[in-house]
């Protein structure tokens, strides 16, 4: 099991004003993604990686894989052991939502 359960607890635990604002939502997001095992996920921001490591982590026990986009760069690291599992690009998010409705299908947005 994932090693991050832990840190998304004590970040939800810890929750207050100065947090980002999905700190609070990190246990939800990963309980999500695993419940519906989600193999596409499209998340849109980064920012910290905060939301992107619990997404990336419920991938790796759903066997499926991230897609990040943030028209920003981020300093966020993925793990080495959840690497395969992400891909980021730097783009608009407004413009990737049109790719959806061309087709793209996502099991999590």
């Amino acid at each position: 099991m994932c090693n991050c359960i832990s840190k998304f607890v004590r970040k939800a635990l810890k929750y207050d004003r100065s947090s980002e604002g999905s700190d609070y939502h990190l246990i939800t997001c990963f309980a999500l993604t695993v419940s519906i095992k989600a193999e596409k996920i499209l998340e849109l921001g980064v920012r910290g990686g905060n939301t992107t490591l619990a997404f990336v982590s419920a991938a790796k026990q759903a066997g499926g894989n991230v897609e990040s986009v943030d028209i920003n760069s981020t300093n966020f690291r993925c793990p080495r052991e959840l690497e395969s599992k992400w891909k980021c690009s730097q783009s608009d998010s407004i413009k990737c939502l049109g790719n959806i409705f061309q087709g793209d299908v996502y099991d999590m947005v």
